[in-house]
């Protein structure tokens, strides 16, 4: 059992569970929507061709990829972070009214 403050363990493996069940999903409906393929959208050959029928499984498998390939950024672990470090440039001062 992982301790209740440990998020970060926790996340990232319903994250790549999350992932691995939309590839899984996107492989099935790949392989079983024929009866509902609908229009040929780009052909790669004679009798094969992405069609209406498989983009929700193009979608689904590339966000279940991203879901895996994801990494966890927190700003308190050590290297990257989701935001961009601020960078140390310093800020231009307003002039007052009267000063040249």
């Amino acid at each position: 059992m992982l301790p209740s403050g440990d998020t970060c363990v926790t996340t990232v493996a319903r994250r790549a569970v999350s992932g691995s069940a939309l590839i899984a999903a996107a492989v099935v409906w790949a392989l079983v929507n024929g009866p509902v393929e609908g229009p040929v959208l780009i052909a790669f050959g004679r009798g094969h061709g992405l069609t209406v029928a498989d983009l929700p499984s193009v979608a689904a498998g590339l966000f279940g990829g991203w879901l895996i390939t994801r990494r966890r950024r927190h700003p308190n672990h050590s290297g990257s972070t989701s935001r961009r470090s601020r960078s140390r440039v310093p800020r231009l001062r307003r002039r007052r009214k009267g000063s040249a």
